[in-house]
């Protein structure tokens, strides 16, 4: 049985409306009035101030994980900095199909659709596991890289099923674009959670490592005293579990902190 990933789509469909609105009212200006204060919007500051709820709206349901029974939820990070450029670690892991740098051959991998397009899935196996992941995003730029996974895996030999809805690879490029950091980032239901966490540190670390086997062995030290600015890029934090009566694992936000966030926004936009 597979873990229930909830998405909300409301603030995507939020942010739409509005932005339709907003696109065909581009120099409307709107008054707003309390007992306290008059506050002149333009359209412009009340679309930002729409998109940026939208946006945290849409990164807090995209979070949230329900485990089914016998089923914990579980996360990790691992993180390893190459002496290599974004652009340089993208030639071996930009190909959706070509994971060599996983340790698995070319030919072993199987497509149920097209290359390098969301919603195609690949089909493997690695150590015993059958393993199926969904390309879900995939961004890159040459100093920036991101893709992001639906993973789903079973291993008989290990009595271990996981099903991951966040598997998200992302380079960023520090040193002026002399080195990159990779940060492999997962969370997931298992039915042995501390087992998984364990198996996937180990794995993600040492394919990170072979990337920079495959880009010539080089080991990460410092930035040169010339190349000394170190550019990262924000990521977003999946919320801490909670146990229900049942047992499952469930996700949630504190929506004091939630209103806090939004008031804080509102705010910031009025004074903008």
């Amino acid at each position: 049985m597979k873990s229930r990933h909830r998405f909300n789509y409301s603030a995507v469909l939020f942010n739409s409306l509005f932005g339709y609105i907003f696109e065909n009212t581009t120099n409307t200006r709107f008054f707003i009035s309390s007992r306290q204060n008059s506050f002149l919007f333009d359209s412009n500051q009340i679309f930002m101030m729409i998109a940026y709820i939208s946006v945290l709206l849409f990164a807090v349901q995209a979070f949230a994980i329900t485990c089914p029974p016998g089923m914990t939820y579980g996360n990790d990070t691992s993180i390893v900095t190459l002496p290599y450029s974004v652009s340089q670690v993208y030639s071996i892991v930009g190909d959706f199909k070509n994971i060599t740098w996983n340790g698995v051959p070319y030919s072993a991998v199987a497509l149920n659709g097209t290359d390098n397009t969301v919603g195609t899935a690949r089909i493997y196996s690695l150590l015993g596991a059958n393993i199926t992941e969904t390309l879900l995003a995939s961004t890159y730029t040459t100093d920036y890289y991101y893709q992001n996974l639906y993973a789903s895996l079973t291993a008989p030999s290990l009595n271990i099923t996981a099903d991951c809805p966040y598997d998200a690879l992302t380079v960023t490029s520090i040193c002026d674009g002399t080195a990159s950091v990779l940060n492999q980032t997962i969370t997931f239901c298992s039915t042995n959670a501390d087992y998984f966490t364990s198996l996937i540190h180990e794995l993600h670390t040492e394919h990170a490592v072979l990337v920079g086997t495959y880009l010539g062995g080089a080991n990460f030290t410092s930035c040169p005293a010339s190349n000394a600015t170190v550019t990262t890029n924000s990521t977003v934090v999946p919320p801490t579990p909670s146990a229900d009566s049942n047992g499952a694992t469930n996700i949630s936000w504190d929506f004091t902190t939630l209103f806090s966030l939004l008031t804080a926004l509102i705010l910031f936009q009025t004074l903008y």
